[in-house]
């Protein structure tokens, strides 16, 4: 209408937007932004190693893991830290000395890796096929009666192709008149029989086949008392590997006669070591802690709580041997190894 003028501002004062609150971490550990499973417990272990004031030197020092692994657990880049158990043991070891339960952010970091693993190419094929069956009415029905029809030709098929062998089979075996063929006597087809002077024969004459040339074993358990084990390894440099599974251990190591590591070693702690004649590894609580050869897994120290020393000796190989390693014939012991 004329006369009136534009609308007057209202007196009310319009609402203000809030700050949306920044979003708690999913329980479920998933990684924010699709960024690596150790990102952000990386960033946590380094922030707090800052807030004690510890250089990585320092950390390396006290807990005798390699500073390119401790820097490689602050980056988040587990790629550089070989294999997941060295990743797990590191950083349940790494948080419990910065104060951190490192139970927790191992099982975090798990929760975060599963989240990030792909679903494989079968059930993504299985949901595709599942969407295209129900896109548009009476798509999914369609799609059954097909199934069906499909099913029962394939079955036609694999009769006749079943039929169809049998037949050719009993022609066969009429034709030859149920006679085995000039080189199958005495032996498998296409294995000469034994001969006439080597004695070794089976009934119906068939030639042993030949077996296998063994292997030589690449160790071999020598001794073993609730004390003491030890091994020769049939191969130089070696390597043996421990990792403290539960509790705390005391245990010193000693590789090619020099003093490596004389400490207690706490739960997740893992250490290896390179030698070319020798490695002595004394420990106190033997079943707390399991041992690796050259990476093969021997199994815990020992059953026992009491102190233990495992030996390992680099000998030439004197003979053949049946596989990789194991006990020597005729040993037993009590253990765990």
């Amino acid at each position: 209408m004329k006369g009136e003028g534009p609308p007057k501002p209202s007196s009310t004062p319009e609402p203000r937007l809030k700050a949306e609150p920044l979003r708690p971490r999913s329980p479920e550990g998933d990684s924010p932004n699709g960024e690596p499973p150790l990102k952000d417990i990386g960033r946590r272990l380094e922030g707090r190693r800052r807030e004690l004031g510890l250089s990585v030197e320092q950390v390396q020092a006290e807990t005798k893991i390699r500073r390119r692994y401790l820097e490689a657990l602050e980056a988040g880049r587990e790629d550089l830290i070989p294999g997941e158990v060295y990743v797990k043991g590191f950083l349940r070891f790494y948080a419990n000395f910065l104060g951190l339960d490192g139970s927790d952010l191992v099982a975090e970091y798990s929760r975060r890796k599963e989240a990030q693993t792909p679903a494989s190419p079968t059930e993504n094929e299985g949901a595709g096929r599942k969407r295209h069956r129900a896109a548009g009415p009476g798509g999914l029905l369609k799609a059954g009666r097909d199934g069906g029809d499909g099913r029962v030709g394939r079955l036609v098929i694999l009769a006749a192709v079943i039929l169809v062998l049998v037949a050719l089979s009993a022609l066969w075996y009429a034709w030859r008149g149920g006679e085995p063929a000039a080189g199958d006597q005495g032996g498998v087809a296409g294995t000469p029989p034994a001969s006439a002077g080597s004695g070794v024969r089976t009934p119906g004459n068939e030639a042993v086949p030949a077996q296998p040339s063994p292997r030589l074993p690449s160790w071999a358990k020598t001794g073993e008392s609730d004390r003491s084990v030890s091994y020769v390894v049939y191969g130089a440099p070696f390597t043996v590997g421990i990792e403290v599974v539960a509790e705390q251990c005391w245990v010193r190591v000693t590789a090619d006669g020099e003093l490596a590591l004389e400490r207690t070693l706490q739960a997740g702690a893992v250490g290896e070591w390179a030698a070319k004649t020798s490695v002595v590894i004394v420990l106190g609580r033997p079943q707390l802690v399991r041992v690796t050869l050259n990476g093969e897994p021997l199994g815990p120290a020992g059953s026992r709580d009491q102190p233990r020393t495992l030996d390992f000796r680099f000998a030439q190989p004197t003979g053949e041997g049946a596989g990789t390693g194991g006990e020597s014939p005729g040993r037993t012991g009590s253990g765990g190894i």
